[in-house]
This record gives structure tokens, C-alpha cells and sequence, in this order.
């Protein structure tokens, strides 16, 4: 019985770790996709002031760039005049990405105060308040082509974080394999360990 328990704990945990490294590498493989999809390709970034706490923007401030996929703690932006912005300020942004083939993806912005992700003129995401960071998720049907997306976000007071990413659908998936893998790798371990050190006299007192 013993050494059942003992073989089963250690079954369960290979199964285990084996899930946890396949994980690794099936979101390895998604996160290469969309590295393909945005390499090469940058934010325009249109700067504002803000004029209302619901954050409505005043008049251009400046421009830059941002990387595809980012995220920024404590922004500030230093205007052609050299003043400072960190508060009651914001931007827009568009992006231009290519997908070789129909893609199911998963978009997530984040934000502290509000953000707003249009693909296409449609809008995804609306986290357009006040609030601390927070990150926003939307799945969407992404056809083969070329798409435009723009990213509004604002800061009225406080913290100034913003944040952008895109995942294929199935890094949800590669994620629940992740967590199911270490459940089931804690379990066969523990039935393991309780195989190997369970003294044999237990069983004979039972049988008895």
C-alpha cells in the first residue's frame, strides 16, 4: 500500500512538473507571435493638457513615441518648452499592426486615471475615470490584415501609470495548465513523501 502511494505521489508529480514546462513553452510560443506582429512598429504619441477631472483634453502639448507593448510607472512629459507635466495632462496614440491570419487576441491596458483602446474605431477598453492602476482585459476577433488601434489615457492627480499589452487567446490556457500543473505536482509530492515515510506498521496494526 506504501509503495503505491509512494509510485502514484511520484507519477502525479513528473505529470505535474510536465504540465508547468509545457506551459513555459506554449506561452513562449504565443508571446513570439506577437512579438512578430509588433516588431518594427511604434506608438505616435500626441501629448495634451487635461482641463477637466473627466479627462478632457486641452490643448497639444508635444509628441513622442512609446514601444508596442509597454508599461510606464510615475510618467511625466517634458514639453518643447521644458515645463513638466505629472499631472492634468494625457495623450492619444495610434498604432498600425499586420496579422498574417485570423487571430483571437486578448488586449489589456492599463491605467491610473483613465484609458481607452479603439481597434478600428471601435472601442474595446473604456477605463476613462479616476482611479488607482488598474489593468483592463478585452478578448477580440482580430481578421487577417491590417488594423489601426489608438490608446487615450489621462492623468488628473496622483499616480501617472499606463501600460500596454497584447496576448494570443490561449495564453489563458497556458496559464490554467500552469496552476493546474503545480496542483497537481503539490499533490504528488506530498503523496510521495507521505509514501516514503509512512512507517509499515501502520498497515500491519490496520490489517490486524
Amino acid at each position: 500500500m506504501i509503495k503505491t502511494v509512494c509510485i502514484l505521489g511520484l507519477i502525479l508529480l513528473i505529470a505535474g512538473l510536465a504540465m508547468i514546462a509545457y506551459s513555459f513553452t506554449w506561452e513562449a510560443d504565443l508571446e513570439a507571435m506577437v512579438d512578430s506582429i509588433m516588431m518594427g512598429r511604434e506608438w505616435n504619441v500626441t501629448w495634451y493638457e487635461v482641463v477637466e477631472s473627466d479627462g478632457t483634453f486641452g490643448e497639444v502639448i508635444g509628441s513622442s513615441t512609446l514601444p508596442p507593448r509597454f508599461v510606464r510607472r510615475g510618467i511625466t512629459y517634458v514639453d518643447p518648452s521644458g515645463k513638466e507635466w505629472s499631472d492634468a495632462f494625457g495623450f492619444e496614440a495610434s498604432l498600425n499592426i499586420e496579422v498574417p491570419r485570423d487571430l483571437t487576441v486578448i488586449f489589456r491596458a492599463g491605467s491610473d486615471d483613465g484609458i481607452m483602446l479603439f481597434v478600428d474605431g471601435e472601442l474595446v477598453i473604456n477605463g476613462w475615470r479616476l482611479r488607482g492602476y488598474t489593468i483592463d482585459e478585452a478578448e477580440f476577433n482580430l481578421s487577417a490584415g491590417k488594423h489601426e488601434l489608438k490608446l487615450k489615457w489621462y492623468e488628473w492627480g496622483g499616480g501617472q501609470d499606463a501600460s500596454f499589452d497584447v496576448k494570443i487567446s490561449d495564453w489563458r490556457q497556458a496559464m490554467s495548465m500552469r496552476t493546474n500543473g503545480g496542483g497537481i505536482g503539490f499533490l504528488g509530492g506530498f503523496l510521495a513523501a507521505l509514501g516514503a515515510i509512512l512507517p509499515p506498521t501502520i498497515l500491519k496494526r490496520k490489517r490486524g
